[in-house]
């Protein structure tokens, strides 16, 4: 696990406090695919947000931030499935190991 930590874009007087937050989603409207060529004249595709707040749910990060306050979001960074590999390391136990 790690910790995300956010702070609004204003002074930090004008922070209006700390919020412990789930994990946001951007628009997708915001979304902005620019086709630009490559030194070798190669296409490819830049993307990007455009600039601007969307539309937040509040207990978000984008929502804390959006509203001048301090974001603190856990993290986790395993994206393994633990069942699904229990259950395979179990079928998979009658072959040798390498």
């Amino acid at each position: 696990m790690l910790i995300n930590v956010n702070f609004p874009d204003c002074l930090a007087q004008s922070v209006e406090g700390l919020d412990v937050t789930v994990q946001g989603q951007r628009d997708q409207s915001m979304t902005m695919i620019d086709e630009r060529t490559d030194t070798r004249g190669n296409p490819y595709y830049w993307l990007g947000l455009s600039r601007g707040m969307g539309t937040t749910q509040e207990g978000t990060d984008l929502h804390a931030v959006y509203h001048d306050r301090i974001s603190v979001t856990p993290l986790h960074m395993n994206l393994t499935h633990a069942r699904a590999r229990n259950n395979l390391a179990s079928a998979f136990q009658a072959y040798p190991k390498a």
